[in-house]
């Protein structure tokens, strides 16, 4: 590579793109088709539709977890909703401490502080990233079990020195993708390095919904209970396409 090449735009280099990727782009046809749909025929609400036909957001859920390669995703009303239920889910109690990015998006200490729980914030590397160097210190440090872990603004980690932490330290692992659709370590999805995985449909970000959020897992009791969590009452979940039916029974009058 030669010395133009790496040049910055502001230094007389190169761009890279030729387009303005902080621009809203306009919604595809499609969208509005099903927007317009949904509103004539009245059905604003997932659980809705009377009939055992798939809801629009069932349809997502089910298409979601194809595409990523995971057994389950639960719609949300938005990324922060989606992490909040997953501190919820794993067991973080009252005072537990749960490491986070020192460098995020403020929802994020925001639902430790909403879980009752108290953020361990872990320093960045030089790009931005976690840094592994520093989770392994305050792991050792605080004794905290749970790592909530952003890519923010799509910032990346060494995923294996990060993952040989939450090895040694026996670390629940919580991601937060909310900037990293489609994003991959090695041939391996982010979203996927952890228990579980959380996305934002939020307009700005990669796949928008206007706003709204993805939880997704391979863990079958974590599902059922997203699911609860959600709002999920008087059995609607059995419009969720993947759920067992026996688990959900144990645990829908345990879920508040």
């Amino acid at each position: 590579m030669g010395q133009e090449s790496r040049r910055l735009v502001v230094d007389g280099g190169q761009p890279i793109v030729d387009f303005d990727n902080k621009a809203f782009k306009p919604i595809p046809q499609s969208g509005i088709d099903l927007a317009v749909k949904a509103m004539s025929a009245g059905v604003m609400y997932r659980y809705q539709p009377k009939s055992k036909e798939l809801s629009i957001t069932a349809k997502l859920e089910h298409n979601f977890s194809k595409y990523m390669g995971v057994k389950h995703t639960i719609g949300t009303n938005s990324c922060g909703s989606a992490m909040f239920i997953a501190l919820n889910i794993v067991g973080v109690k009252p005072g537990d401490k749960i490491l986070t990015n020192a460098f995020t998006f403020h929802a994020v200490p925001s639902v430790i502080q909403h879980a009752r729980a108290i953020p361990v914030l872990v320093e960045s590397n030089r790009e931005w990233a976690i840094s592994a160097e520093d989770l392994d210190k305050k792991a050792t440090e605080t004794g905290a079990k749970v790592l909530l872990m952003s890519y923010m603004r799509g910032h990346v980690p060494d995923m294996d020195a990060v993952m040989e932490v939450v090895k040694k330290h026996d670390l629940i692992f919580i991601e937060d993708c909310a900037h990293a659709y489609e994003t991959l370590w090695n041939g391996k999805f982010l979203g996927k390095f952890g228990q579980i995985g959380c996305f934002s449909t939020q307009s700005s970000k990669g796949m928008s919904a206007g706003e709204g959020g993805l939880f997704i897992t391979d863990n079958d009791e974590y599902a059922a209970k997203a699911v609860l969590y959600a709002g999920s009452y008087e059995r609607l979940w059995t419009k969720h396409f993947d759920l067992d039916a026996e688990l959900m029974d144990r645990l829908q009058n345990q879920v508040p």
